[in-house]
C-alpha cells in the first residue's frame, strides 16, 4: 500500500513538472511572438518630442492621416475645427498632443500661418489603445 502510495506521489509531480514544462514552452513561445511588437512600442515610447498624424498613421500601417483622423473621429476622441483636429475636452489636458504653428507661403505669395496637432508618445500609447480597444488594430495588422 505504502508502495502504491508513493508510486502516486512521484507521477504526480512527473505530471506536475511536465504541466510546468509545457506552459513554460507556451509562455517562451508568447513571448517571442510579442518581441517584435513590445521592442516597437518601446521604441515608439522612448521618441522625444511629438509626431504628425501622418508618421503615426504610417506607424500603425494606416494609408494616411486622413484614415487615422477619420478613426479617431468616429471614436469621439478629436473634432476638426478652423482646419485643425482638436482632443475632445474628455482627452484634453492629458498631454496626448500639442500644437505647433506651421508657417508656409500660399499661392498668392503671402506667409501664413497654421497649427497642426502633433502626437507625444503619451499620445501614441493612447490612439493604440483606443484602437486596440474597438478592435481597429486586427483590421490594421490584417
Amino acid at each position: 500500500n505504502a508502495v502504491l502510495v508513493a508510486q502516486n506521489i512521484i507521477k504526480q509531480k512527473e505530471l506536475e513538472l511536465e504541466r510546468e514544462k509545457l506552459l513554460r514552452k507556451e509562455v517562451e513561445h508568447t513571448v517571442k511572438l510579442q518581441e517584435p511588437k513590445v521592442e516597437y512600442f518601446d521604441k515608439v515610447l522612448s521618441t522625444k518630442g511629438s509626431m504628425t498624424a501622418t508618421q503615426v498613421a504610417k506607424m500603425f500601417g494606416l494609408r494616411s492621416a486622413i484614415q487615422l483622423n477619420n478613426m479617431l473621429h468616429e471614436l469621439k476622441i478629436q473634432y476638426k475645427q478652423s482646419g485643425q483636429w482638436l482632443l475632445y475636452s474628455k482627452y484634453s489636458g492629458k498631454g496626448y498632443t500639442e500644437s505647433a504653428t506651421h508657417i508656409y507661403t500660399d499661392s498668392n505669395g503671402y506667409e501664413v500661418a497654421s497649427k497642426a496637432t502633433k502626437w507625444t508618445e503619451k499620445g501614441i500609447h493612447f490612439i493604440y489603445n483606443s484602437l486596440r480597444e474597438h478592435d481597429l488594430i486586427k483590421e490594421i495588422e490584417q
